[in-house]
């Protein structure tokens, strides 16, 4: 049940009309569903045509609306008090319902720009690896899902590389665990001044990397791990630290292949790297097919 505080101008009728408690109710339930559906939306897909601080207080000023003219046909309906006696409610009480109408919309604008702004924040923090700025295993796993499906709808090819640091533990147990973060905060820095604009570049956890490259066969796959590896070696090289970096490549075409899955593109590109790394590391290793 939706009521008013005693010190809000609000007339006595107001108070007691059951079908203005109805329709109140029913909008902040129908209020509270959407943002919570929005909000699903926005984990499962990590995008928005808009941003989440603009979308929400859209959404809030749609429902403020829906609200006033949900009250404003529940009192025309049969049974209401039809648009003469309306005209001369709203006439008496003008200001009633204009201060109705604006603390409705303030409300939930406010409201809305709250929800999106903390949306905003929080998949960002659980989308990002904390300690290179990078994504994390978990954003990468639903971006490279999108990219697969986009593949196979637009039939060009996509390349995953998987990337580990040969020698990483050396520096970890003969410098010390924060001189190895700091290591692995320049490799990811370094990585991610390689990307193109539409590659991305994750952290899946260690000192292993993965790199999805959108729109890039085996050849160019390749040209970009070249250019990953020469660049951590040279950050590597900057600090001191005798670490190289090992890379396996897989790329799947959908012009006349089977579709593939995560997983398989995932296992590919690894195999790959086991190879690379027991082939003597710091170098490049393509694989067969995803």
């Amino acid at each position: 049940m939706v009521t008013f505080p005693s010190e809000l101008p609000v007339p006595e009728r107001f108070l007691r009309d059951p079908q203005l408690h109805r329709i109140a109710s029913g909008a902040v339930g129908a209020i509270e569903s959407t943002y919570r559906r929005l909000a699903n939306a926005v984990r499962r897909r990590g995008q928005m045509p808009i941003p989440r601080r603009i979308a929400y207080p859209v959404i809030g000023m749609s429902a403020a609306f829906a609200l006033a003219v949900g009250l404003l046909i529940v009192r025309l309906t049969p049974g209401g008090i039809g648009w003469a006696a309306m005209r001369e409610e709203v006439a008496a009480d003008l200001a009633t319902y204009l201060y109705l109408t604006i603390a409705a919309m303030t409300v939930l604008v406010g409201l809305g720009a709250l929800l999106g702004l903390q949306t905003d924040r929080l998949l960002t923090l659980s989308a990002t690896d904390a300690l290179t700025g990078l994504d994390n295993r978990r954003a990468l796993e639903g971006r490279l899902d999108d990219e697969i499906s986009r593949s196979a709808r637009c039939g060009q090819p996509l390349s995953v590389l998987l990337v580990d640091l040969d020698k990483f533990k050396d520096v970890n147990d003969r410098c010390g665990h924060l001189t190895g973060d700091v290591l692995l905060c320049s490799v990811g820095h370094a990585i991610q001044g390689t990307l193109r604009r539409t590659d991305r570049g994750a952290r899946l956890g260690g000192d292993e990397f993965a790199l999805l490259a959108p729109d890039t066969d085996r050849a160019a796959a390749a040209i970009l791990a070249e250019r990953v590896r020469a660049a951590i070696v040279s950050e590597a090289r900057r600090l001191r630290q005798p670490v190289t970096a090992s890379i396996g490549i897989s790329t799947f075409n959908p012009q006349g292949w089977q579709s593939v899955d995560r997983l398989s593109l995932m296992n590919a590109a690894d195999l790959a790297l086991y190879e690379a790394k027991h082939g003597g590391g710091n170098g490049i290793k393509l694989a067969a097919r995803a």
